[in-house]
């Protein structure tokens, strides 16, 4: 049997998440990586309300167009092929189809809106309206991205998390 006698442990072993004061991390710092993109990357974790004011009015057309087709599909289908399911029991299948549609709208909506965050698609618009947002600010004397409430370490923490 091994001895238990304190003087022959080992000694404690002090976890960084547990002790982030030592300032040690058990893992190399690992940057982000960069994409190569055609268009210059403006925010690579852009906040949503963000995101959903920078959106273009062409987002709003393609997402309610979008957000119609599933329904309205679903119309068209029961015209060519009655499903004799009864009114309560198409209204359902509508009710369904028709939140399908707007979730999958939004979805659209909102991810051509990111793209350009990120560089995928043009987004010359956007970088013009970064900018001026920023240097409003810069003018106002505010932080850029706001006042965090969270420690440098726990910033630190969620910037690599993100």
């Amino acid at each position: 049997m091994a001895s238990t006698n304190p003087s022959e442990r080992p000694p404690e072993v002090q976890n960084v998440r547990e002790y982030p004061e030592l300032g040690r991390t058990v893992r190399p710092y690992v940057p982000a990586k960069s994409l190569n993109t055609d268009y210059p990357l403006i925010d690579s974790d852009p906040h949503f309300r963000r995101v959903v004011s920078y959106a273009r009015p062409s987002d709003y057309t393609s997402a309610l167009g979008f957000s119609a087709l599933i329904p309205g599909t679903m119309l068209f289908w029961e015209r060519i092929s009655p499903s004799e399911v009864g009114r309560n029991g198409f209204r359902q299948i509508m009710r369904l189809s028709t939140t399908l549609g707007l979730f999958s709208g939004f979805y659209l909506f909102y991810s051509r809106s990111i793209n350009r965050f990120y560089g995928f698609s043009e987004n010359r618009r956007e970088v013009e309206m970064d900018m001026r947002e920023m240097t409003d600010k810069v003018k106002k004397g505010e932080p850029l991205y706001g006042v965090s409430t969270m420690t440098e370490y726990m910033q630190g923490v969620a910037s690599r998390q993100s």
